[in-house]
């Protein structure tokens, strides 16, 4: 006998189940609320950016690198790639929602714009996120704010490195409460004789890498032990 397959649809209860049979497989697709990470009791739908948000940065517009340079005044080229705008997946659990001791899970979807900015000569990577991040005690009532975060990865160490190092608040929107207050702004800082407007940096206790940042430039300089300091000189 060749090969079957046979598709089976029921209703029950006014749940939809589908069952697909092939080869001795069987596939069951939930009947409720899902996403890719799984099952859930309710969908609370996409959170998308600020438009405003999406053009935050100064990498877009066809730029394909940004150049930093160091205290010696050797200058290096990081090269920038714009990742396409995309959807992250999540499920939130909340507890004693209706009743006392239940459990109610909420299926939501982020909006996600990544760029990687990189220099294979020093291995080393910033990942800057814009995303939006939900006010997860009240999921279901949509208060949101626009935030950007940047991780360092240090390749030369085994394992590599990966640890956030910045993060902001871009836009609050109708998000009810402070976020990031450890973050502090100065309106003139100068860097390797180049002076830099409104720069901010976020105070972790031990940070692996310090990075500076201002909407003009985006990353204006950072240091470690490792790499010592580096300072913005042009995106190109």
């Amino acid at each position: 006998m060749g090969k079957h397959t046979f598709v089976y649809l029921f209703w029950l209860c006014s749940l939809f189940v589908l069952i697909s049979c092939k080869d001795d497989e069987m596939v069951v697709l939930p009947s409720g609320p899902f996403n890719s990470l799984g099952v859930c009791d309710e969908d609370v739908g996409a959170f998308n950016l600020l438009d405003s948000s999406l053009s935050f940065l100064p990498y877009q517009s066809g730029n394909s690198e940004v150049v930093f340079q160091n205290e010696a005044g050797e200058r290096e080229s990081f090269s920038i790639v714009e990742k396409t705008s995309r959807n992250i997946d999540g499920i939130f659990y909340d507890y004693s929602v209706y009743e006392d001791g239940d459990t109610i899970s909420y299926c939501y979807t982020i909006q996600r714009k990544q760029y990687i900015i990189s220099c294979d000569d020093l291995d080393l990577e910033f990942e800057i996120n814009i995303e939006v991040r939900p006010y997860y005690p009240e999921l279901k009532e949509a208060l949101l704010a626009d935030i950007v975060n940047i991780f360092y990865t240090n390749k030369q160490t085994s394992p590599a490195l990966y640890t956030m190092i910045f993060r902001k608040n871009i836009d609050s929107r109708n998000y009810p409460s402070q976020l990031y207050a450890n973050n502090i702004m100065k309106a003139d800082r100068t860097f390797l004789n180049a002076d830099f407007k409104n720069v901010e940096y976020t105070a972790f206790n031990n940070p692996s890498l310090k990075l500076f940042f201002n909407k003009k430039e985006g990353i204006v300089a950072f240091e470690n032990d490792l790499f010592g300091l580096w300072r913005f000189v042009e995106i190109r």
